[in-house]
């Protein structure tokens, strides 16, 4: 094999992603001959190599956490970050909210289909986010006649007392029977 033969070899594997000592080994020639072979043929350290190989896992890793995000939450980098940071107590971001929210609907047997996204949208369009709470005056974010799923078309933000309003008027609904002129939104959970 001629010398450039061999310093062509040299610079296509190191474009490839071969570090220094790999392409070393394969032409038997020490890792600094190679680095000395790769500047005379005006390549940089970020040309190739290890570099090269690095900003390959690097746009890996950040697409696989895109995808992640997307998959897990429903929404990209930029506003779980923005959602993340507007508290410094983990629990009580946004993100911490719906966590806590989509558990409680767990527990209590209400099937949850809204992602994050969606979850913020609805609290940001009410404006409410910031009175957020169980207390008289209050707002949160309940379903339409409190049933059916957590789903967008189906949630509300209304104050604690409206929700214990609606509450109480399908507990009447269905006492007073289910006659002609009375129907009940939808059966009960």
């Amino acid at each position: 094999m001629s010398v450039k033969t061999r310093d062509a070899d040299i610079v296509r594997d190191f474009r490839g992603g071969q570090t220094l000592a790999e392409i070393g080994r394969i032409h038997g020639l020490s890792r600094q001959r190679i680095a000395n072979i790769v500047h005379r043929e005006g390549l940089k350290r970020t040309d190739g190599g290890a570099s090269k190989r690095s900003a390959a896992l690097k746009l890996e890793r950040n697409v696989t956490r895109a995808h992640l995000l997307r998959e897990r939450w429903g929404c990209d980098e930029s506003l779980f970050r923005q959602l993340r940071a507007m508290h410094q107590d983990r629990r009580h971001t946004p993100i911490g909210q719906f966590i806590q929210q989509k558990n409680n609907a767990a527990q209590r047997g209400i099937e949850w289909k809204l992602t994050l996204t969606s979850w913020w949208e609805a609290w940001e369009r009410s404006g409410y986010y910031a009175n957020r709470g169980m207390r008289v005056g209050e707002y949160g974010m309940t379903r339409k006649w409190d049933c059916g799923p957590y789903e967008r078309g189906n949630i509300q933000i209304e104050t604690v007392t409206q929700n214990q309003e609606t509450r109480l008027l399908r507990k009447r609904l269905r006492r007073v029977g289910s006659g002609p002129r009375v129907r009940i939104p939808c059966a009960r959970q």
